[in-house]
């Protein structure tokens, strides 16, 4: 189970979810540094280290529920996620850059206010296979 599922009151939808590290779980790690994706495709760490992945961890939880969108936090770092779907059903996990915490453009609160309109204004959002 994902750490937080975010619903939608009004139409009792699950709208996306939030997998939450902290900073502590990756401290040499380039996570902590905003790179999470060069993190996850770090030649110098075995498949051990992916499986436990967070980048993994939610795009198995999307699959799975056949969610569209996601949210990963260090509660430094905050990624926005995107998953497309490809006949298989399995698709693609798009990573939006890092939002620190204390950025000021956008700031965090900003990008996550898009986020959230993008998400409830996304009806095939709810209807992934």
């Amino acid at each position: 189970m994902p750490d937080n599922v975010v619903w939608d009151l009004h139409t009792e939808e699950m709208l996306f979810y939030i997998e939450c590290k902290g900073p502590d779980k990756y401290p040499e790690s380039e996570v902590n540094h905003g790179d999470l994706v060069a993190e996850y495709l770090n030649p110098a760490r075995n498949e051990t280290d992916k499986n436990q992945s967070p980048v993994l961890q939610i795009y198995c939880y999307m699959v799975d529920d056949g969610m569209k969108y996601g949210i990963l936090t260090t509660g430094i770092h905050t990624w926005f996620v995107y998953r497309t779907v490809d006949n298989d059903g399995l698709g693609t996990l798009h990573v939006s850059q890092s939002f620190k915490v204390d950025q000021q453009t956008p700031s965090l609160g900003q990008a996550m206010a898009i986020f959230i309109h993008t998400v409830r204004n996304d009806e095939a959002a709810l209807n992934v296979p």
